[in-house]
């Protein structure tokens, strides 16, 4: 009788589950950020400083003035938390701060490209919203503060030892 209701109740594979949570949002986080670090242009052995504007843009658009200190906090904190979850090392933390970077970019920018859409009614707003891939990333933020790294990571390995 249990090995028909298995089916049902999941594979229990729950540790590989996370590690590809884990590597869906670290890996987006990397690459998406990555060209702030590291623009390979056309031209050779120029520094193209254009790859810096799109993120300080959003920035001037949520009210913040265009700082370099402040694109580069945030393109760091993207870059470093997505490693940090590739890898399963302080997952937790890394996983709150693309949470408050994700939060922050959904309030500063979402409603406008919601209502690019024309929304009719309400029911379709929340529909908009839940169509933006921000929900996706914040719902995958969320399980794996909750859920925590997983047996394949290196906090488990960390704690493992420790014990």
């Amino acid at each position: 009788m249990q090995t028909i209701l298995t089916p049902l109740l999941g594979l229990g594979a729950h540790d590989f589950a996370l590690l590809v949570l884990r590597l869906v949002l670290g890996v987006f986080f990397l690459l998406a950020r990555f060209r702030w670090m590291f623009d390979p242009s056309r031209v050779p052995h120029v520094n193209n400083p254009a790859r810096h504007t799109h993120l300080a843009q959003k920035l001037c658009q949520c009210g913040y003035h265009w700082h370099p200190y402040m694109s580069a906090f945030v393109a760091i904190t993207e870059i470093s938390s997505g490693i940090l979850l590739i890898l399963g090392l302080l997952t937790v933390p890394a996983a709150f701060a693309l949470l408050v970077i994700l939060c922050f970019a959904t309030y500063c920018t979402a409603y406008d490209k919601v209502m690019e859409q024309n929304p009719v009614d309400k029911i379709d707003m929340v529909s908009c919203y839940l169509w933006r891939v921000e929900g996706i990333y914040i719902a995958l933020a969320i399980s794996i503060m909750l859920l925590g790294p997983g047996a394949y990571s290196l906090d488990a390995l960390i704690v493992g030892a420790l014990r």
